[in-house]
């Protein structure tokens, strides 16, 4: 629900080691891509996931609006 392939991060299934390898030299071979991602995450990351924001999130459903 955090990650999502291509977007936030490269998803790789944890048991294919090729996978993980060729995910890394991509990386390391594509400072866009890092840059893309490596911002991604760490937007989603401060407006979704801090205490703050999550505090943030349940209060705006309370019913009357927090």
């Amino acid at each position: 629900e955090v990650l999502t392939d291509e977007r936030n991060s490269l998803l790789v299934p944890a048991d294919r080691v090729e996978a993980w390898e060729a995910a890394v030299r991509r990386l390391l071979a594509d400072g866009e891509l890092r840059r893309r991602l490596g911002g991604r995450a760490r937007d989603e990351q401060r407006r979704l996931y801090t205490w703050e924001a999550r505090a943030r999130i349940v209060l705006e459903g309370l019913p009357d609006g927090g």
